[in-house]
C-alpha cells in the first residue's frame, strides 16, 4: 500500500489513523484536497454505575453550530454511536432525539459515521460459526433504519469496533480465517443493503505483533493466538477483494503511545500501513 493511500482524520477527542483504497480521498467534504478528512465525534454517552446514559448536554451542544462553529468549518463527517442513536432505553423520546440530530445534518451537510458492532453482535464465530456476518448485518440493517427514517438523515460509512479481536481471547489461530471470511461476510452485507456505503475498521495494536525495521512490538498478552499485524490486515484485504468489496479506512484504536514512545505514533503507524 503506497503512502498516497493513506489519509489522516482528526477527531474531536481522539486522533485515528487509517488506510483506505483511495475512495475517501476522492469523495467528501474536502474531495480532490490534500486537506485530512475530519470526523468529529463528540462523546453521546457516559458510564455510571448503573450503565450507560447519555450525556445531558450532548444534544443541546450539538445541535447548536454556533457553539462550535470553527470546529464545523475544519469537519467533513460527524460520527454516532449506534447504540446511542438506535436505542430505545436509553431516550426519553429516541425519534425526537433521531429527528434533532438529523435536522443538523441536513442544515449542515455534513456527512454520517456510525461506530457499529459489526460480525461479534450476537456472540460472533464463537456462537454463530459461518453464520456470524450475516446475522449481525441483518441486525445493524434493522437497527440503522431507524436513523435513516428521520427526516433529512443520511448514512455514509460505518464503521465496526473490535469486530474481529472482540472474542479473540477464546480462539485459537486455527478459527482466524473463519473470523476473517465472516467480518468480510457482513461487510458484502451492508454493502449490498446500502451501494456506494463506507465500511472501516477499529481494532487496537495491542492484540497483534509488528515487525518494523528490525524492531518488533510484542502482543500484550500470550494468550492471544499469534497475529502480525501485517499479514493480518493482508488476510483481510484478500477476502474482501475475493469478494469483489472494499475495506475503507482503519482506525487505530487506543493504546498507539504505548508501543511508540520511543518513536513516534505518526511514524510507527504509517510504516504499518506503506
Amino acid at each position: 500500500m503506497g503512502a498516497s493511500e493513506l489519509k489522516v482524520m482528526a477527531l474531536w477527542g481522539a486522533l485515528f489513523l487509517l488506510f483506505s483504497t483511495g475512495v475517501l480521498a476522492e469523495e467528501g467534504g474536502k474531495a480532490g484536497s490534500a486537506d485530512p478528512y475530519v470526523v468529529v465525534c463528540p462523546r453521546q454517552m457516559v458510564r455510571t454505575t448503573s450503565g450507560s446514559q447519555i450525556k445531558e448536554n450532548y444534544l443541546p451542544a450539538v445541535t447548536n453550530p454556533s457553539q462550535w462553529k470553527s470546529v464545523l468549518r475544519r469537519t467533513d463527517s460527524l460520527k454516532f454511536y449506534i447504540s446511542a442513536m438506535t436505542s430505545d432505553k436509553l431516550h426519553k423520546d429516541s425519534n425526537e432525539y433521531r429527528r434533532k440530530l438529523a435536522k443538523l445534518i441536513k442544515n449542515t451537510g455534513l456527512e454520517v459515521c456510525i461506530e457499529v458492532g459489526g460480525s461479534r453482535i450476537g456472540g460472533g464465530t464463537p456462537k454463530l460459526g459461518d453464520k456470524a456476518g450475516e446475522f449481525s448485518a441483518k441486525r445493524d440493517q434493522k437497527q440503522l433504519q431507524k436513523w435513516l427514517d428521520a427526516p433529512g438523515a443520511r448514512l455514509d460509512a460505518i464503521v465496526t469496533d473490535h469486530s474481529m479481536m472482540w472474542y479473540i481471547r477464546e480462539q485459537t489461530e486455527k478459527d482466524i480465517p473463519l473470523l476473517i471470511q465472516e467480518y468480510i461476510d457482513y461487510v458484502v452485507e451492508m454493502k449490498k443493503w446500502r451501494p456506494g456505503l463506507k465500511v472501516g475498521i477499529i481494532e487496537s495494536l495491542g492484540y497483534f505483533k509488528v515487525v518494523r525495521e528490525g524492531k518488533t512490538y510484542r502482543q500484550t498478552s500470550k494468550k492471544l493466538p499469534p497475529l502480525e499485524f501485517r499479514s493480518f490486515l493482508t488476510q483481510v484485504l484478500a477476502e474482501a477483494k475475493k469478494n469483489k468489496v472494499t475495506i475503507d479506512f482503519f482506525d487505530v484504536d487506543f493504546g498507539v503511545l504505548t508501543i511508540t514512545a520511543k518513536h513516534g505514533t505518526m511514524q510507527i503507524v504509517l510504516c504499518f500501513l506503506q
